[in-house]
């Protein structure tokens, strides 16, 4: 391939699934240029587990950073945009360190070039064609709601908020317009409402999403009251919503923990 794609993996305590993860990008790591695992201070052995992987990936470029101090999923987030862009890459995969989306869903549109139509490539669990296992009914029926509310303030039909399985093209995000979100969990909402709101070109893919020996850190009815917020505070003033101040106090430094041979 003629450009560069770099596939980011944000890690924490997931020493059980890492590796699986590591595996199914194994199987098409000739398309990748690096492979990114962010470890947000985990306390198990999560970087031992997601090395030892690694070394197995022969094509591509693999590196494990542990950031400074834990900044949260949404940090996790921008030290890996921060870190595409610093590097001068073309593409940006957004994956799971606990193996809950499949990243297979995604190759046949990278290996088709559909990513080079498109600013970002959004996973969605809810699409028509996409697979659920073990995915409660009460968590199927809120992320419906959700996205109704979504779409409906939005002005776009939104399939999913935050799956966290995404392709994006690291042009959009030179202006680095994420400093300005929060680093919680629903960081994707933040980015998704944006992306809605400077009409970014991007189409949604159908998963197959497993929940099996993942262990969630979500707490569902903050969570559905923070979506609630966002939706509230995007709705109502939205100038503000989108031009929120960066937080000065973090600074979203790093360690780097492996790093294995540079890609022919």
């Amino acid at each position: 391939m003629n450009h560069k794609i770099m596939v980011f993996i944000p890690m924490y305590n997931c020493e059980n699934q890492i590796a699986r993860v590591i595996k199914k990008i194994s199987e098409n790591s000739f398309l990748f240029y690096e492979i990114l695992a962010i470890d947000n201070r985990s306390q198990d052995e999560t970087i031992n587990r997601c090395a030892e992987a690694m070394q197995e990936i022969k094509n591509a470029k693999c590196t494990i950073i542990k950031n400074t101090e834990n900044f949260n999923l949404g940090g996790s987030h921008k030290t890996a945009f921060l870190y595409a862009l610093e590097n001068k890459l073309d593409y940006l995969v957004v994956t799971h360190g606990d193996d809950q989306g499949d990243i297979n869903n995604l190759i046949p549109l990278i290996k088709e070039d559909v990513h080079k139509k498109y600013d970002c490539l959004l996973g969605a669990r809810f699409h028509k064609e996409s697979k659920l296992v073990n995915y409660s009914m009460v968590r199927i029926i809120a992320n419906k709601v959700f996205n109704i509310l979504y779409s409906l303030v939005a002005r776009k039909r939104l399939q999913d908020l935050g799956s966290g399985l995404n392709l994006y093209d690291v042009n959009f995000l030179k202006s680095k317009f994420f400093l300005t979100f929060p680093n919680n969990l629903l960081f994707n909402y933040y980015v998704l409402l944006y992306s809605c709101d400077v009409d970014c070109n991007f189409i949604y893919f159908p998963l197959t999403w497993v929940e099996e020996d993942q262990v969630s850190n979500a707490n569902l009815m903050n969570i559905g009251f923070t979506a609630l917020r966002i939706i509230f505070s995007y709705t109502f003033n939205r100038k503000k919503f989108l031009n929120m101040p960066i937080d000065t106090n973090y600074n979203y430094s790093y360690e780097v923990m492996y790093s294995g041979p540079a890609k022919d």
